[in-house]
């Protein structure tokens, strides 16, 4: 973990399975919510984009970039889901889910996972604080 001298900005590299991600965090007196996860391929990336989770009648982004093979040209497609307030859906598939008995969209299991990621890197933090 590499901390800035304000210890508000955060870059993590995790290796999975011979694989780098990068996590990085950050404060700026930007007045805005950029959040978003990109995967780069050996040619293009994906990339997703979320609103502000209080943000209404906003959609998240979807981005794939593909570049130039086997005679075609670079492309780059954005799709925007239906605009909503994620917390309202969110509420609403939770709900359904409970009165129906159907399965959830995301597993507890994956949410464990990551709550247990984040609270070691926490610790982390914690700990170069001192």
């Amino acid at each position: 973990m590499q901390l800035d001298s304000d210890g508000l900005t955060g870059v993590v590299v995790l290796e999975i399975n011979g694989t780098r991600a990068v996590i990085e965090s950050a404060y700026t007196g930007f007045h805005g919510w950029d959040e978003h996860t990109q995967i780069y391929f050996k040619n293009g990336w994906l990339r997703t984009g979320a609103p502000a989770l209080t943000q209404k009648e906003t959609p998240a982004t979807v981005e794939v970039y593909r570049g130039a093979a086997d005679g075609r040209p670079p492309q780059l497609t954005q799709e925007f889901a239906s605009p909503g307030c994620a917390f309202r859906e969110e509420a609403k598939h939770f709900l359904e889910c409970v009165r129906t008995g159907a399965p959830f969209r995301s597993s507890a299991s994956d949410t464990v996972h990551d709550v247990r990621l984040f609270e070691e890197i926490y610790r982390e933090f914690i700990n170069t604080q001192k």
